[in-house]
């Protein structure tokens, strides 16, 4: 019997916080998908610190950052071998 791994992540503030406790998710990455996360990490870090006046347009672009993860396998396929799991899913 093999037993799968499986990350569940519910949130992209779940997601950044995982990311920000690896930096070899960042140093192994190739060039398009180290891009894809940094511009995400990017998009939290304004979402959580930045100026409540831009809050909305900030959690808009924090989404569609999110959105662009999930929807990419390569980097899907990257996250998943630096955490070390069989796969992610993300509700």
């Amino acid at each position: 019997m093999q037993v799968e791994k499986i990350l569940i992540i519910e949130s992209p503030v779940r997601l950044f916080k995982i990311m920000d406790s690896k930096n070899e998710i960042f140093d192994l990455a190739s060039s398009p998908v180290y891009h894809r996360l940094m511009g995400f990490c990017d998009r939290v870090r304004l979402f959580l610190n930045g100026c409540k006046c831009d809050e909305e347009e900030n959690y808009s672009e924090m989404m569609r950052e999110y959105s662009n993860i999930q929807n990419d396998s390569e980097s899907i396929s990257h996250l998943s071998s630096c955490i070390g799991c069989d796969r992610i899913e993300f509700k």
